[in-house]
Formats: structure tokens, C-alpha cells, sequence
């Protein structure tokens, strides 16, 4: 964990820079009734996300088929990307049209290397 970002997050330095979700390629997202919705894998971008839902327990607890759906989709998901050269670089709990929600923020840059915010 050398990132930059990681150590100033770490130490309370300094305050990451705030992401822009809607700028960045989502390949799944959380849905309407929280069905994943797959927006294909067009991996052109240096960055993009995975969404899940905000507690995936309770899902797969109350709701085993839609949890088995979200495996199926963030696996898949997971798969083409890694596969393509991405990494996952953070994980971030955030709301969406008032939905709150899990974003795996994936990168094409090492992991070890800053995540590069200028790129949006």
C-alpha cells in the first residue's frame, strides 16, 4: 500500500479528492428493486465501476435468487475486467438518486500507483 492516496487517507493529511462517479463507465449497476443491471463491458476507459447493493448480507439472506443474479453479474463483471488489465484500486459506500449503494472503483494503472483523478 505505497499509493499516495492510501497514506494520506491513512494519516488524515489530507482529504482525497472527491470522485465523479457519473463520468466513469459502469459495467454493473444497482437497479430498480436492486437487480443489477449490466451495461456491457466496453473496457476503452482507464477506469470504471462495479455497483452493489449497500448491504449484500441482507440480500442473500431475504432475497437468495436476486443474490445469486448480483453474483452472476459483478463475477462476470470482475472476470472481464481483471482479465483486461484492471485492478481494483478502492472501494467507495455512496448514494445514487437517493439509493445507497457499493462502488468498486477499477483502474487500468498499477496497483501500487496513484489513481489518476485528472483523467475525468
Amino acid at each position: 500500500m505505497n499509493s499516495a492516496r492510501v497514506c494520506q487517507t491513512i494519516e488524515h493529511s489530507q482529504p482525497p479528492d472527491p470522485i465523479n462517479f457519473d463520468e466513469l463507465a459502469t459495467l454493473v449497476q444497482v437497479g430498480h428493486e436492486n437487480l443489477p443491471l449490466t451495461a456491457g463491458n466496453d473496457l476503452s476507459a482507464t477506469h470504471c465501476v462495479i455497483e452493489i447493493p449497500a448491504d449484500i448480507n441482507s440480500l442473500r439472506a431475504q432475497h437468495p435468487n436476486l443474490a445469486a443474479q448480483w453474483r452472476d453479474a459483478t463475477r462476470q463483471a470482475f472476470m472481464t475486467t481483471l482479465n483486461a488489465g484492471f485492478v481494483v484500486v478502492e472501494f467507495h459506500r455512496r448514494t445514487r438518486e437517493g439509493l445507497s449503494l457499493g462502488a468498486y472503483l477499477l483502474s487500468k494503472v498499477a496497483a501500487d500507483q496513484d489513481f489518476d483523478r485528472a483523467a475525468h
